[in-house]
């Protein structure tokens, strides 16, 4: 009979066997070695399962969509809506059903939908006013502090963006510039309120904006604006010798960014349309990858909670310390297959041991073996009969562990492409990340008060 769980069986047997034999005088080698022998043995092969992303470079600037890009990224939001509806039986996905039958109609709709983003006091309110004046166009005009557009809550999908600054770009500025040319926005990048700047200033600090975003964004979409002009005041000599000073009312400056805009919506709108539509079928992805991704960690959790224990029995059971990696790396290992597959991400049995082997180093390089250990040992202090107990320090910390690298298997599923399952090799680096990530969330002392106070009731 063959056995579903040949890492877990194959690890925990091979773990008591050396303890057996050890016992027996009949150990081949003195069990001190065992640690190092049993983690060369499970790490054989690591570089292999070593694949770094590859670096993505910004998109090439105004990259215009075709109707087959947009026909490729429906496809792809059909295929992980598909996905759903095979994991998500129990679920009413109706209004997931009705979004997707909407993909794919482009129609040009009379409206145009235009997103005014920037910090505050950048002038956004009294150029969406003079918009509403100046364009013959029907407008939907919105304001928005948030400049991060990518986060789901703030997927509004909009035909263009005028982004807002009053000076040069700042760091956050240009990581929001970023991601929304990642998500094929059309962006004007207007720098409002040069009347406050001597001309070789608003000069200087046009090219400087230029020269950072040329990769990104046109030179043409790069404009200079006064929406609200300050008041000059002005001395006015009189006849009788006196002088009156009084404020003059400066016109907007924006001429040139209106003549713009009016081109781009009207002969670039077929391009919007087709923008528009690929962020329609992108978002709607996005939603579906949360939906999926709650789901799946709904059942994930369960059996988390299952090897973590299974892990601290393990431990306990076994009195040979050197022992305690192999059969820990043997829980942790099966616990790895079970989770890829909740993920559509498989591995192969050897793939799982290895990448155990690996979560294990990387979390004894973080320091979260000892930082563990240590505290958990602190919490058992008040617990005399536990305290002494052989094996318990070493098997809550097992639990935990385990616990912390099935946390972080998941988090790191979840920012994989649902669509594309077909590379198997792991990111290290995002995977030393997400330990650290979960490890630092779930450092409380309550939490760890709560973990303990549970480990004695198994």
């Amino acid at each position: 009979m063959k056995s579903s769980k040949p890492i877990l069986i194959g690890g925990i047997t091979l773990s008591v066997g050396l303890w057996a034999l050890n016992n027996l005088h009949l150990s081949p080698f003195p069990l001190e070695d065992l640690g190092v022998l049993s983690a060369i043995a499970l790490g054989g092969g690591l570089w292999l399962l070593q694949k770094r992303d590859k670096v993505t470079p910004v998109s090439s600037i105004l990259t215009f969509l075709t109707q087959e890009d947009v026909n490729k990224a429906i496809t792809s939001a059909e295929t992980a809506f598909q996905m759903l509806e095979k994991e998500a039986k129990n679920y009413d996905l109706a209004s997931f059903k009705s979004e997707l039958n909407q993909l794919a109609k482009l129609t040009d709709q009379e409206s145009v939908k235009i997103n005014i983003i920037g910090g505050k006091y950048t002038g956004k309110t009294s150029l969406r006013e003079l918009l509403n004046q100046e364009l013959n166009q029907t407008l939907i005009i919105s304001e928005n502090l948030d400049q991060d557009l990518t986060k789901i809550e703030n997927q509004d999908n909009y035909d263009l963006i005028l982004f807002l600054i009053n000076g040069d770009l700042t760091d956050n500025q240009w990581q929001n510039l970023q991601q929304l040319k990642s998500l094929n926005y059309r962006v004007i990048l207007l720098l409002n309120k040069q009347d406050r700047y001597l001309p070789e200033e608003k000069f200087l600090i046009l090219q400087q904006i230029k020269t950072r975003v040329n990769k990104i964004i046109p030179e043409s979409d790069i404009l200079a604006i006064a929406t609200k002009p300050t008041d000059i005041k002005v001395r006015q000599h009189q006849k009788d010798g006196t002088i009156k000073e009084y404020l003059e009312k400066q016109l907007p400056q924006f001429d040139n960014f209106v003549k713009h805009l009016t081109h781009i919506l009207t002969v670039e709108k077929p391009q919007l349309n087709l923008q528009k539509t690929w962020r329609n079928a992108f978002f709607f992805k996005q939603k579906v990858k949360a939906k999926l991704n709650q789901i799946r960690k709904e059942t994930s959790l369960p059996i988390i909670e299952k090897y973590q224990w299974l892990s601290a029995g393990a431990i306990f059971a076994n009195p040979i310390s050197s022992l305690d990696l192999l059969a820990t790396a043997a829980i942790n290992g099966q616990l790895l297959v079970d989770l890829s597959e909740i993920y559509q991400q498989k591995f192969t049995l050897d793939q799982a041991q290895n990448i155990a082997s690996i979560m294990g180093k990387l979390m004894v390089q973080l320091g979260l073996v000892e930082l563990s250990t240590q505290t958990i040992s602190s919490l058992l202090k008040s617990n005399a009969f536990t305290y002494v107990a052989g094996g318990t320090i070493q098997g809550i910390s097992a639990a935990y562990l385990t616990r912390i690298a099935g946390l972080s298997l998941i988090e790191y599923y979840q920012d994989q492409d649902i669509t594309n399952n077909q590379e198997n090799s792991l990111n290290l680096e995002k995977l030393g990340d997400k330990i650290k990530q979960i490890f630092q969330q779930n450092q409380r002392t309550d939490f760890y008060q709560n973990f303990v106070k549970q480990a004695l009731k198994i």
